[in-house]
């Protein structure tokens, strides 16, 4: 079925169509501070730097400037204030990341005392491994991949330490995620969603990174933790980003994908490479996609200045996606139905099991989504009002695509 799906595909789909984005710059200044040469020189007319701090946020770049640039230059590019506020955001950065690592080592002494191992993944991973910076990468969550009998035995265990499972239905590739107060969450993955180690294989587990050898051990970490290899991490990274993710920006800032990618050197990798990691995606990311992607973290490493203006290059349209997906919000709420129809499932099955989810909702959803309400009448007349609601919710998403397509059409001049 997975050989079906890939022969169907077209091998040049490409499926990010932007509006047009006028670059300012100070939208350009985080970029190259973001991604470009450290020491490169950018353009020297006055910045707006409460805008500056506006664009940094929403493209989660704020920490990793203020990692990469020294405070001098900041404060002459920016003036004390702005470059104190990147400062501040990479010492909170630094405080949550270093407490979700500290929960990543709990969960590695669980493991041990159940003679089992997890995989720990995304933003985790990079960061154990010193591929990416506790002051420059953001984490909000901890990532791990167990077996399915794993994952039992350990929220057990958890549950005794104080984690709460939260009230929402388990997805296909993971189970119900558990917290303790704010900042503790943890997601126990049964499968890597999209990533297949050979055409026709189900999701990769644990066991099937573990027959290919396809795991890395962790220097400094029980045995009990390991992380995939590099080219999994960038397969898992880019169907996170580009497929999951890539029609819903608004909830997973493509800017941090291009991040992560660009500190595990997918800029510099070579088509056979390229070829490779894509091979293990290809039902749900197209090579073009993975070429755009690639170009693209490539001219930002270079502080590529043509690149905003070339506007047929695909690596040009994934920068104006990614940007007007953090910047704006019409552009998010257009992609909106797209992002549902498109969003990797395993088949029929796993579709109809997110369509449930997405209807009949548990209390937590409710809060989530609704708001808490003062009784359970409140709740039993949401769950009721959910279906017409997804409807209404459908009609707007609709007339948002619809003026998107307006706006993103060639205009012809009549004939005279």
């Amino acid at each position: 079925m997975a050989n079906q799906r890939m022969t169907m595909r077209a091998p040049d789909r490409f499926r990010f169509r932007p509006p047009h984005l006028a670059l300012d710059r100070e939208t350009r200044w985080c970029l190259l501070r973001a991604f470009g040469p450290a020491h490169q020189p950018v353009e020297r007319e006055p910045l707006d730097p409460s805008r500056v701090l506006a664009v940094a946020a929403p493209l989660s770049a704020g920490a990793r400037i203020a990692a990469r640039i020294p405070l001098a230059v900041l404060q002459a590019e920016l003036g004390p204030d702005a470059a104190r506020q990147l400062l501040i955001t990479q010492a909170l950065t630094q405080a949550v990341t270093s407490r979700i690592l500290n929960v990543a080592r709990e969960v590695a002494t669980c493991l041990e005392s159940l003679g089992a191992r997890g995989a720990l993944l995304k933003g985790t991973a990079l960061v154990a491994t010193g591929t990416a910076d506790a002051a420059s990468r953001s984490i909000t969550d901890l990532d791990v991949l167990v077996t399915s009998e794993t994952a039992q035995e350990l929220q057990r265990i958890l549950r005794e330490r104080g984690f709460t499972p939260w009230d929402v239905p388990p997805t296909e590739h993971h189970a119900v995620p558990l917290s303790r107060g704010k900042s503790d969450m943890i997601e126990l993955h049964s499968a890597l969603l999209g990533v297949r180690l050979n055409p026709g294989d189900r999701w990769a587990d644990l066991p099937a990174l573990e027959a290919a050898g396809r795991i890395v051990p962790l220097v400094g970490w029980p045995a009990s933790i390991v992380v995939p290899d590099r080219d999994v991490m960038l397969a898992h990274i880019l169907v996170h980003g580009l497929a999951q993710h890539g029609l819903s920006p608004d909830k997973y800032p493509l800017a941090r994908m291009l991040q992560d990618l660009v500190d595990l050197g997918f800029q510099g990798i070579g088509d056979r490479d390229l070829e490779r990691v894509g091979a293990m995606i290809a039902d749900d990311v197209s090579i073009r996609e993975l070429r755009a992607t690639r170009d693209l973290c490539a001219a930002l490493v270079a502080g590529d200045p043509s690149l905003p203006r070339v506007e047929a290059s695909d690596a040009t349209l994934l920068l104006r996606h990614v940007l007007a997906g953090a910047l704006d919000p019409p552009y998010t709420q257009a992609l909106r139905l797209r992002s549902i129809a498109e969003f990797p499932s395993s088949g029929v099955r796993g579709a109809i099991r997110m369509l449930t989810g997405a209807i009949w909702l548990t209390r937590g959803q409710v809060d989530v989504i609704y708001g808490p309400q003062r009784s359970w009448a409140g709740y039993a007349l949401l769950r009721l009002w959910r279906p017409f609601d997804l409807v209404r919710r459908a009609i707007r998403y609709a007339l948002a695509a619809r003026a998107l397509n307006r706006s993103t059409q060639p205009h012809t001049k009549p004939p005279e």
